[in-house]
């Protein structure tokens, strides 16, 4: 009887490249034939001449990814007769992903503040999404794993808008497009002097009193006296600390008052 092997050499997601040897126990080998799941894979394929011995190669091919195959060789001898069949089985890798996830929902989570934005993402992909990239006009920002996630911008100036990007990843480094939004921050409107008027006055000197009310709160605030001299302005200043937000200028020059907001301290 003849001996007959067959091994697997490689494997990939679509085919699986084979190796079958013959040894005579008593016929010579004319022709031989390999088959997959039992069906015929290749022709009745014959070699120059009758042999003793020989190997022969075979890759099956068009095969499905993670799949098991029952692979087999048969060697024939002139008159077709069958001389020996080995077989083996051999599972096809998984095929290597290329597509990107699909972002699913890019919005904005609540209530924008005067300098940060919170918003909320979520992807799908063919083999699991791994997180998110994120961007503010266009320059990375962030980043986060998970399928669902909420981020905030920060760091932002009040009243702006912004464009905020997102493109989701999945494991094997696949990115998808970047899907954008559109948003602004709140504004930073001035205070309000609620009361300005005088409280005390002396020999030299005026005791006034204020107050003001602010959307986050005063800060800073800046009295100015503003006396004309032979024609000269002299000014005199005086900072008061309060809670450290912003900054109101309050200017009492003769009936008139003015209000500006300065700046926002950070």
């Amino acid at each position: 009887m003849a001996i007959v092997n067959i091994n697997a050499n490689s494997a990939s997601y679509n085919y699986i490249s084979v190796s079958a040897s013959f040894q005579t126990g008593g016929g010579l080998a004319k022709y031989f034939r390999f088959f997959k799941n039992g069906v015929g894979n290749s022709g009745l394929e014959a070699l120059s001449s009758p042999v003793e011995s020989t190997t022969k190669y075979w890759t099956y091919s068009g095969l499905s990814e993670n799949t098991y195959y029952s692979l087999s060789v048969t060697f024939y001898d002139s008159n077709r007769n069958v001389l020996g069949s080995a077989s083996t089985g051999q599972r096809t890798t998984v095929a290597p992903d290329t597509t990107p996830p699909t972002i699913n929902n890019w919005f904005m989570n609540g209530s924008a503040s005067r300098n940060s934005i919170p918003m909320y993402a979520s992807a799908s992909d063919n083999r699991g999404v791994s997180g998110f990239y994120f961007y503010r006009e266009g320059v990375y920002d962030g980043s986060m794993y998970g399928s669902s996630v909420g981020y905030t911008f920060t760091g932002l100036n009040p009243g702006t808008r912004y464009s905020l990007g997102v493109k989701a990843f999945d494991t094997s480094g696949n990115t998808s497009i970047m899907r954008q939004y559109g948003a602004t921050t709140a504004y930073d409107y001035a205070p309000s002097i609620l009361s300005w008027s005088v409280s005390n006055t002396g020999v030299n000197t005026v005791q006034m009193y204020y107050s003001a009310s602010d959307d986050y709160g005063v800060g800073y605030v800046l009295f100015m006296s503003m006396v004309f001299k032979q024609g000269r302005v002299i000014v005199r200043v005086g900072i008061t600390p309060l809670h450290p937000c912003k900054q109101i200028r309050i200017i009492r020059w003769g009936s008139k008052q003015w209000i500006q907001q300065d700046r926002v301290l950070q």
